[in-house]
């Protein structure tokens, strides 16, 4: 359990933009600049987790340079709004009893949430096994609260949504929502033994989260892990996974016309499913988006996309074309030494701010390493190279874009 009262904010204004474009020469390294810190204090509420294995707080970026806090209070989530600067501004979103998976901001100011709830379960105790769509209005009041997947058991023939991890993404293609999140699914018959496997699934919703009932797809990658989902052309979705085995790699999958592609790495350097086994962890996928009728992916790895627990893994940014094959590949930094495993990618106008550091290092009683910034384009070249900050970046950090020419830097 880790309680704490208080979450850091350092804000760092970039002076080396006019309008949202860069007037410096391409690249360049860093300019001045100002910061300023602040504490967001959570009272009456207290950063408190009774289920380890749940993440304990979420760092969004809202809209109108807003900064959405999510954390566990006891068994209930709580959402708080915040300007660019820390200071909290209206009033707290209070979900009872959920655990908090995603949260999507609209531009009227609403939230839709994927949050999660332990529905009649009896396969681990204090598991969120059933995901749920929510809206939330401007003013904070709850105004859908529809179940998505789950909550009927975990006997044979069951499946259920896998809550124990940042398992859920959403994303908007303007009238429809695209959900994609990890499902466990006990594949026994009737009484034999347990056989409980990890999946994946996706559907689309409307506006008051109604599964469109034909997009719903099930188990299109065994073994998946760190989903992501972006909005395509034509309002399709694209998602990526990575596999251990069925597929091995990093899966891209179109979802409107159901084709899907090993992007990442090339057939040849691929593992054989007895060199890969669940010994061996799926991969860091921590970011994807659709841009110039291309996809874009930053993952932690190394030569390969799955990982052992000790495995030293870079940054590694790859472009590639709708159908899964390579533009670019680009490590935003080597180290062998160390392993860059914590990493944050959200947009920054037209390119994206990135931050990669070790994260909380077990050697080092689980405390936060430092980390490095830096901004690039949509082909992986560096607009601000990297530049190194003497502030802890742990696993629930983030660099969040406040404005075309701010970002802060939030962590417990």
């Amino acid at each position: 359990m880790r309680i704490s009262c208080s979450i850091s904010v350092f804000v760092v204004v970039i002076s080396g933009w006019v309008n949202g474009t860069l007037y410096a020469q391409h690249p360049v390294s860093l300019p001045a600049f100002h910061t300023e810190t602040r504490k967001i204090d959570l009272a009456p509420y207290t950063l408190q987790s009774p289920n380890r294995i749940v993440p304990d707080f979420r760092l969004i970026k809202g809209v109108n340079g807003e900064i959405l806090v999510g954390f566990q209070h006891n068994h209930d989530a709580v959402l708080l709004r915040c300007n660019a600067t820390g200071e909290r501004i209206g009033k707290a979103i209070e979900l009872k009893e959920y655990w908090l998976c995603a949260v999507y901001p609209m531009q009227d100011g609403s939230l839709v949430i994927l949050a999660s709830k332990n529905v009649r379960n009896d396969y681990i105790a204090d598991y969120p096994n059933t995901l749920y769509f929510l809206t939330v209005s401007a003013a904070g009041e709850i105004t859908t609260n529809r179940p998505l997947f789950g909550g009927e058991g975990h006997g044979p023939g069951k499946s259920w949504f896998d809550g124990r991890s940042k398992s859920a993404q959403i994303a908007f293609n303007g009238t429809h929502f695209g959900i994609y999140f990890e499902v466990q699914k006990n594949w026994a018959a009737a009484g034999q033994p347990d056989d409980i496997h990890n999946g994946d699934m996706f559907v689309e919703t409307d506006l008051i989260g109604q599964i469109i009932p034909e997009t719903t797809q099930f188990w299109t990658a065994s073994h998946s892990s760190t989903l992501q989902i972006a909005e395509g052309p034509d309002q399709s979705f694209y998602t990526m996974t990575i596999g251990d085995a069925y597929p091995y790699g990093l899966q891209v999958y179109n979802r409107n016309t159901r084709e899907s592609y090993v992007a990442w790495p090339p057939e040849e350097d691929r593992l054989s499913s007895e060199a890969c086994n669940s010994s061996t962890a799926a991969g860091m996928l921590k970011f994807m988006d659709y841009r110039n009728n291309g996809l874009i992916a930053v993952l932690g790895t190394l030569d390969q996309p799955n990982l052992s627990w000790d495995t030293k893994v870079d940054p590694l940014f790859l472009k590639m074309d709708l159908q899964g094959h390579i533009l670019e590949k680009k490590y935003l930094a080597v180290t062998p030494n160390s392993g860059e495993s914590t990493i944050s990618v959200n947009k920054f106008g037209e390119n994206y701010l990135v931050a990669f550091g070790e994260g909380n290092v077990y050697a080092n009683d689980w405390k936060a390493s430092t980390f490095s910034w830096c901004v690039v384009d949509a082909d992986g070249n560096f607009v601000y190279n990297p530049v190194e900050v003497l502030l802890p970046f742990g696993t629930d950090s983030e660099l969040i874009p406040v404005s075309e020419t701010t970002f802060s830097w939030c962590t417990g």
